[in-house]
């Protein structure tokens, strides 16, 4: 798979309780955890978004502004359905 590196990208992934940051790509690949499933290839997306991984569980590639100067992607976990569901 080839990923979009053109840019010096930062990554934020947000669970439940956590949000995670990587440096950039090696650092998401290597210590994320996530099992890759593809590469995004809408090309109705920003330009930044085009040959990011995407991940199994993880709903994203998502634009996330700029962190430090580079742009951030962000990656949101799946929530399990029902999760925020409660009686009012």
């Amino acid at each position: 798979m080839k990923f979009n590196t053109d840019l010096p990208f930062k990554y934020q992934i947000v669970t439940e309780k956590s949000v995670f940051y990587y440096n950039d790509l090696e650092d998401l690949l290597k210590n994320s955890g996530y099992v890759v499933k593809g590469i995004e290839q809408n090309k109705n997306l920003r330009p930044e978004l085009l040959d990011q991984p995407k991940f199994h569980n993880l709903a994203g590639p998502m634009w996330n502004a700029y962190s430090d100067g580079k742009p951030c992607i962000r990656y949101e976990l799946y929530q399990r359905k029902g999760a925020y569901d409660h009686e009012v």
